[in-house]
Protein backbone atom coordinates (compact mmCIF):
# COMPACT_ATOMS: atom_id res chain seq x y z
CA UNK A 1 0.00 0.00 0.00
CA UNK A 2 2.85 2.47 0.60
CA UNK A 3 4.40 1.69 -2.76
CA UNK A 4 0.84 2.79 -4.34
CA UNK A 5 0.84 5.72 -2.48
CA UNK A 6 3.99 6.87 -3.46
CA UNK A 7 3.48 6.34 -7.02
CA UNK A 8 0.53 8.63 -6.62
CA UNK A 9 2.14 11.38 -4.60
CA UNK A 10 4.91 11.21 -7.84
CA UNK A 11 2.30 11.40 -10.70
CA UNK A 12 0.31 14.59 -8.80
CA UNK A 13 3.71 15.83 -8.48
CA UNK A 14 4.49 15.33 -12.19
CA UNK A 15 1.35 16.58 -13.10
CA UNK A 16 1.79 19.78 -11.01
CA UNK A 17 4.88 19.86 -12.43
CA UNK A 18 3.58 19.36 -16.15
CA UNK A 19 0.99 22.85 -15.23
CA UNK A 20 3.47 25.06 -13.94
CA UNK A 21 5.48 24.14 -17.00
CA UNK A 22 2.06 25.66 -19.09
CA UNK A 23 1.95 28.54 -16.80
CA UNK A 24 5.35 29.52 -17.17
CA UNK A 25 5.66 28.92 -21.05
CA UNK A 26 2.01 30.79 -21.61
CA UNK A 27 3.52 34.08 -19.54
CA UNK A 28 6.44 33.79 -21.53
CA UNK A 29 4.42 33.39 -24.68
CA UNK A 30 2.12 36.44 -23.82
CA UNK A 31 4.60 38.78 -22.69
CA UNK A 32 6.48 37.81 -26.07
CA UNK A 33 3.26 38.66 -28.07
CA UNK A 34 3.07 42.28 -25.97
CA UNK A 35 7.08 43.44 -27.02
CA UNK A 36 6.28 42.17 -30.78
CA UNK A 37 3.04 44.47 -30.44
CA UNK A 38 5.10 47.14 -28.95
CA UNK A 39 7.49 46.85 -31.66
CA UNK A 40 4.87 46.91 -34.50
CA UNK A 41 3.62 50.01 -32.88
CA UNK A 42 6.56 52.00 -32.82
CA UNK A 43 7.88 50.88 -36.42
CA UNK A 44 4.16 51.75 -37.67
CA UNK A 45 4.46 55.13 -35.87
CA UNK A 46 7.89 55.54 -37.33
CA UNK A 47 6.20 55.11 -40.74
CA UNK A 48 3.24 56.99 -39.73
CA UNK A 49 5.51 59.96 -38.95
CA UNK A 50 7.48 59.69 -42.41
CA UNK A 51 4.16 59.44 -44.32
CA UNK A 52 2.82 62.32 -42.96
CA UNK A 53 6.13 64.19 -43.85
CA UNK A 54 5.89 62.96 -47.27
CA UNK A 55 2.26 64.00 -47.62
CA UNK A 56 3.56 67.75 -46.44
CA UNK A 57 6.38 68.16 -48.96
CA UNK A 58 3.79 66.50 -52.33
CA UNK A 59 1.51 69.33 -50.63
CA UNK A 60 3.75 71.78 -51.12
CA UNK A 61 5.12 70.76 -54.45
CA UNK A 62 1.67 70.70 -55.32
CA UNK A 63 1.04 74.05 -54.73
CA UNK A 64 4.23 74.97 -56.52
CA UNK A 65 3.23 73.79 -59.21
CA UNK A 66 -0.57 75.03 -59.20
CA UNK A 67 1.55 78.20 -59.24
CA UNK A 68 3.59 77.35 -62.16
CA UNK A 69 1.12 76.51 -64.02
CA UNK A 70 -0.83 80.07 -63.33
CA UNK A 71 1.98 82.15 -64.62
CA UNK A 72 2.99 79.62 -67.37
CA UNK A 73 5.94 77.14 -66.83
CA UNK A 74 4.13 73.99 -65.91
CA UNK A 75 1.70 72.03 -67.97
CA UNK A 76 -1.63 70.76 -66.69
CA UNK A 77 0.09 67.27 -66.76
CA UNK A 78 2.69 68.24 -64.21
CA UNK A 79 0.17 69.04 -61.79
CA UNK A 80 -1.98 66.44 -62.35
CA UNK A 81 1.06 64.33 -61.63
CA UNK A 82 1.98 66.28 -58.71
CA UNK A 83 -1.35 65.90 -57.31
CA UNK A 84 -1.12 61.97 -58.08
CA UNK A 85 1.31 62.07 -55.72
CA UNK A 86 0.28 63.89 -53.25
CA UNK A 87 -2.97 61.84 -53.59
CA UNK A 88 -0.59 58.59 -53.10
CA UNK A 89 0.85 60.13 -49.98
CA UNK A 90 -2.67 60.95 -48.06
CA UNK A 91 -3.50 57.50 -48.93
CA UNK A 92 -0.30 56.22 -46.91
CA UNK A 93 -1.09 58.37 -44.13
CA UNK A 94 -4.50 57.29 -43.81
CA UNK A 95 -3.19 53.72 -43.66
CA UNK A 96 -0.05 54.01 -41.15
CA UNK A 97 -3.06 55.71 -38.65
CA UNK A 98 -5.66 52.49 -39.85
CA UNK A 99 -2.62 50.31 -38.37
CA UNK A 100 -1.64 51.94 -35.77
CA UNK A 101 -5.20 51.83 -34.19
CA UNK A 102 -4.66 48.28 -35.17
CA UNK A 103 -1.40 48.14 -33.05
CA UNK A 104 -2.95 49.99 -30.11
CA UNK A 105 -6.42 47.62 -30.10
CA UNK A 106 -3.99 44.54 -30.33
CA UNK A 107 -1.98 45.66 -26.92
CA UNK A 108 -5.03 46.92 -24.97
CA UNK A 109 -5.96 43.49 -25.78
CA UNK A 110 -3.18 41.28 -24.89
CA UNK A 111 -2.37 43.30 -21.74
CA UNK A 112 -5.96 42.76 -20.91
CA UNK A 113 -7.08 46.50 -21.13
CA UNK A 114 -10.18 46.41 -22.29
CA UNK A 115 -13.17 43.98 -23.46
CA UNK A 116 -12.98 42.08 -27.08
CA UNK A 117 -15.00 43.59 -29.47
CA UNK A 118 -15.79 47.06 -27.75
CA UNK A 119 -14.00 50.38 -28.74
CA UNK A 120 -11.15 51.42 -26.25
CA UNK A 121 -12.58 54.86 -25.47
CA UNK A 122 -15.74 53.19 -24.39
CA UNK A 123 -14.32 50.69 -22.04
CA UNK A 124 -12.46 53.58 -19.98
CA UNK A 125 -15.38 55.56 -19.51
CA UNK A 126 -16.83 52.52 -18.08
CA UNK A 127 -14.30 51.66 -15.20
CA UNK A 128 -14.03 55.00 -14.18
CA UNK A 129 -17.47 55.79 -13.39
Amino acid sequence: MFGKNQSLSRAARETWLASEFTAQNTRLTMIADLTTAWVTLATDNSNLALAQQTMDSAANSRNIVARQMAVGTASAGDVSSAESVYQQARASVASYRTLVAQDKNAINLLAGGNRAGEPAARHSRESRG
